[in-house]
């Protein structure tokens, strides 16, 4: 049978990214040894929260600029291109003023304070700078179709930090690390302007206000719903540096790469999948096309989910030293989150494609509601435990409001699937590693198989 067009366009794209990304990734994890023998645990949860700061940083000073580069000149004209990527790099000379003046205000009235934001704007400061201007060149190669670029392009940044890593981390520990990852920045940007040939769309007589409005005008809603969604990943640092100190961070940190690393592979599809919904939206079988990607995508990120519960023991002991072995339990029920984000994903592309960005606001008002008030209750209770269980509570409580909310637009079927994948997912979690665990992974293949078969 022949595959149709547009799943092939998918494939295609997330294969694409999905090299480069899980390139980067994997360089990361393999690294990941090597930065927790270099750093202490407490440097390790410095660099966490670092990174965690600077991400806000980013969404809030560049307006959320870099998500509307990608979608609003989509399609147009090369002329029209180019006055919206000028445009909004001449914004990001702002977005780096603004960096500059909120360090010095810091720098001038931190008195006495050791909260790890004052101590480390610096870093901070100069990683969101870098960040800000490398999100828009990737953005925008997704816009002109330069999705190769885009994916060599993380690959490179990667390998820079890896490569950086051995002589500035080993030799200068904290600092060394963020040093790594800016000059990784710069040495992407490079790339990206070089073999996208951006230069071709980059004028100062291309700046135009009436562009970056355009792009503003969708940007700025989404503003809200990055503080909102940076709240629900985020608000456990400040909690748990408080409550339990930088190095349960440290151990919460090294736990939370693996969902992560299950999050970025999928956000290689993601970043595909809204390519397609863009180009499918509005045609007669797009529904059919969205339940079949959102089925397959949820019960094959369960099955992977309970492949980890089996063999995250092994892997930890075998790579890292005995100081991070506590995070062997926590792995699993982390990474039971990543379903509900990856659904969440898939229906929120629907907002994008009929540019209706306020719903993206409204659930992500309970995600974030959700997530400070467990996080605030079960953390100073629970300790990393209450970390888990309210990760996973704010993001099936913002995946399912968003279905809710993606109901005008597209109906999501075949509820009970999901139901009944998530209930045996959870029991490979409370199961000890032996052939019942297998075959409750096998019954969810079974499942899968059987119900795309006959229903999608």
């Amino acid at each position: 049978m022949k595959l149709p067009q547009k799943y092939k366009t998918l494939l295609s794209n997330t294969g694409l990214l999905f090299i480069g990304t899980f390139g980067s990734k994997m360089i990361s994890f393999i690294m990941l040894p090597f930065y927790t023998s270099w750093l202490s645990i407490e440097d390790f949860g410095t660099s966490d929260v670092i990174n965690v700061y600077s991400t806000i940083l980013v969404s809030i000073v560049s307006l959320c600029i870099a998500e509307a580069v990608f979608v609003i000149p989509t399609g147009r004209n090369k002329e029209d291109q180019r006055h919206f990527f000028s445009s909004s790099l001449f914004f990001a000379m702002f977005c780096t003023i603004t960096l500059l003046v909120l360090y010095v205000v810091v720098a001038l009235f931190k008195g006495e304070s050791t909260a790890s934001y004052v101590s480390n704007i610096g870093y901070i400061t100069l990683l969101s700078a870098t960040t800000i201007y490398m999100s828009i060149a990737q953005q925008f190669c997704k816009c002109i179709n330069k999705i190769k670029v885009y994916a060599i392009a993380g690959l490179i940044n990667t390998l820079c930090v890896a490569l950086l890593g051995f002589v500035l981390i080993k030799t200068f520990g904290l600092l060394g690390y963020i040093m790594s990852l800016v000059i990784a920045n710069v040495v992407a940007l490079v790339y990206v302007f070089i073999r996208a040939r951006l230069r071709t769309f980059v004028s100062l007589s291309a700046v135009s206000w009436q562009h970056l409005k355009e792009m503003l005008k969708y940007s700025i809603p989404l503003i809200p719903n990055s503080i909102i969604w940076l709240i629900v990943n985020y608000v456990n640092r400040p909690i748990m540096e408080t409550s339990m100190g930088m190095a349960a961070i440290g151990l919460f940190s090294l736990a939370n790469r693996f969902p992560t690393l299950i999050t970025t592979v999928y956000n290689n599809f993601s970043n595909a999948w809204q390519i397609s919904v863009l180009q499918e939206y509005g045609k007669d079988s797009y529904e059919n096309f969205y339940n079949r990607i959102c089925v397959t995508v949820f019960v094959g990120l369960c099955i992977c989910v309970s492949i980890i519960s089996i063999v995250i023991g092994p892997i930890i002991h075998l790579l890292f030293n005995e100081n991070y072995y506590a995070a062997i339990v926590y792995i699993p029920f982390l990474c039971l989150s990543t379903p509900f984000v990856a659904l969440s994903s898939i229906v929120g592309a629907n907002f994008t494609a009929t540019k209706q960005s306020k719903y993206f606001f409204y659930s992500s008002i309970w995600a974030a509601g959700s997530a400070v008030l467990c996080n605030s209750i079960l953390i100073p209770i629970l300790g990393l435990w209450g970390v888990c269980v309210s990760c996973i509570i704010s993001f099936w409580v913002g995946t399912l409001v968003r279905i809710l909310y993606a109901r005008k637009i597209v109906r999501l079927k075949w509820g009970y699937i999901y139901i009944s994948i998530s209930l045996l997912t959870i029991l490979t979690l409370f199961v000890p590693f032996n052939s019942f665990t297998l075959l409750i992974v096998l019954i969810e293949i079974v499942i899968c198989y059987f119900l795309y078969k006959n229903k999608c």
